[in-house]
């Protein structure tokens, strides 16, 4: 694994949550690379969402990694009932989120620190 995140997801029935998010090292395959990412307890305690991204080299698949794992965030029931924080409770979610996206932030008091990759 490269990194993780910790999100924390308030449950009306458990408290809080921990989400974690696992983006491992990328991998050369059949002449791309590929990235795994990993996001646990985003739906209900046990969930887990494993998703493999694809990239023109190491670099791209890692970004592309991480904006797959915003994407899953951002589009989650979880996150347009606001039941969604940052472990640290800053804004946002750390993760680098498209241009096409940026929609979804709305209701985030302060967007300063959303990562904008174009």
């Amino acid at each position: 694994m490269i990194c993780s995140r910790r999100l924390v997801r308030q449950d009306p029935s458990q408290g809080d949550v921990v989400v974690l998010i696992d983006l491992h090292h990328p991998q050369a395959r059949d002449g791309v690379w590929s990235c795994n990412v990993v996001v646990q307890n985003l739906t209900h305690v046990g969930s887990v969402k494993e998703l493999e991204v694809f990239g023109a080299d190491s670099f791209q698949a890692i970004l592309l990694g991480m904006q797959t794992a915003a994407a899953v965030v951002y589009t989650s029931e979880a996150h347009r009932a606001r039941r969604l924080r940052a472990e640290d409770g800053g804004p946002g979610y750390g993760l680098p989120l498209s241009s096409t996206l940026l929609d979804l932030t709305q209701g985030i008091q302060d967007c300063s620190q959303i990562l904008h990759v174009c």
